[in-house]
């Protein structure tokens, strides 16, 4: 889980899935996509060339 604050606003982002999704869409593949396109670049961009 990870929460970012900046003066009056804050927001948070969490991912879970199983390795097999028994009744969630989410899997641990397209949660690594989330994360290494969208929330990674955002919080550490030097970071996403090692993913």
């Amino acid at each position: 889980m990870i929460k970012i604050s900046a003066g009056e606003l804050s927001g948070g982002v969490s991912v879970f899935a199983d390795p097999d999704p028994f009744y969630s869409p989410e899997t641990t593949v397209s949660c690594h996509h989330i994360i290494k396109e969208f929330i990674l670049p955002v919080l550490k961009p030097e970071w996403t060339s090692r993913v």
